[in-house]
């Protein structure tokens, strides 16, 4: 069914009101990769803090932990977002986040972080 508010008034022709449908749904698309890019770059941010990664690392980092894990890269974000504030964390995600941490303290990055 149509929502009302996307239906031609009766001085709208229904080209206009098709247009308009589509511009709705551009918007509802865009505001939804507006949010996913939140995400993305909060879970950058967490591992930042984290690690002591650089942004560009950081992002390395997401990308890795969602390859080794299977996860899309949104799930994985928002596994750390989450985490952030509650400090849970699936166990796969964990040890990656671990794994990646420790090496780059063994590179000389992220050192004086306490162990998670």
């Amino acid at each position: 069914m149509t929502p009302h508010h996307l239906l031609p008034t009766p001085d709208e022709p229904a080209s206009a009101a098709q247009e308009r449908a589509e511009l709705e749904a551009q918007i509802t698309h865009l505001r939804q990769v507006v949010h996913g890019r939140a995400v993305m770059d909060q879970a950058v941010g967490v591992l930042l803090a984290l690690g002591r990664f650089t942004p560009a690392a950081g992002q390395e980092v997401l990308h890795a932990m969602s390859a080794r894990t299977g996860l899309a890269p949104r799930q994985v974000a928002r596994h750390l977002v989450t985490y952030a504030s509650s400090g849970e964390l699936p166990a796969p995600l964990r040890e990656e986040l671990e794994r990646h941490i420790a090496a780059a303290r063994s590179a000389g990055g992220a050192q004086g972080h306490p162990p998670l």
